[in-house]
């Protein structure tokens, strides 16, 4: 992360740049990167240092099965008729969201879906819905159904080491994989709700989501 870098940089260069320097400007330069990166971290925090905790789904029905590659061929986040990958299982006024990119199939998938902006992302209380699906394979189907048209947005957690929440390491970066509908993405902090929504009329919707890794793609599988 190029942001981190200079952070870094500045850091190594604050003996010379001290130099000739009177004490209050010297405390300045010294203190400047821990600054920086305590803001990034509150930033990141802000929204996304929440734990996802898996439990029954609320007000609507949830249902989750697994997909085969073949099915992930379409753009990771287009849209398309439910009808056209959906198991019979799944109800027609249905968000579908195939979640592809998972670098391994440790753990459990924590999926949420939100109605509004309020709690988005991580915020499992306020979410209209949530589920958690295995994984048996690339890629995972996880369906919500009795759904009114309207707008949706929802975030997903690869919940590797199975405890129920986003794990972060140095700085409040995520050690687990983690993604948004329309594969919705900011630079040092979680995705807004109004770049991951997206509107359902009243047939059924798919929207592809691809997870990233340490700030970085996985890509599709």
């Amino acid at each position: 992360m190029l942001v981190w870098h200079l952070i870094a940089q500045y850091t190594l260069n604050i003996p010379s740049l001290c130099n000739g320097l009177n004490p209050g400007s010297a405390l300045f330069v010294i203190t400047l990167p821990m600054k920086c990166a305590l803001l990034l971290i509150l930033c990141w925090h802000s929204q996304l240092n929440v734990s996802l905790t898996a439990g029954n789904p609320k007000d609507c029905l949830v249902d989750s099965t697994q997909a085969s590659t073949e099915q992930d061929s379409a753009s990771p986040s287009s849209l398309s008729p439910a009808s056209s990958i959906l198991p019979a299982s799944v109800h027609s006024d249905s968000i579908v969201f195939v979640v592809r990119g998972l670098r391994n199939r440790d753990g459990r998938l924590l999926v949420l879906l939100f109605k509004d902006s309020a709690g988005f992302p991580g915020e499992s209380d306020l979410a209209l819905a949530e589920v958690d699906a295995s994984i048996d394979s690339d890629s995972v189907v996880v369906s919500f159904g009795g759904l009114a048209p309207g707008s949706y947005a929802a975030s997903v957690v690869h919940d590797e080491n199975d405890n129920g929440a986003m794990d972060t390491g140095l700085f409040g970066i995520p050690k687990e994989g983690y993604g948004a509908s329309r594969d919705a993405r900011k630079p040092f902090a979680p995705p807004a709700y109004e770049d991951a929504a997206f509107s359902i009329p009243s047939a059924s919707v798919v929207q592809r989501i691809t997870l990233v890794y340490a700030g970085l793609s996985a890509g599709a599988r």
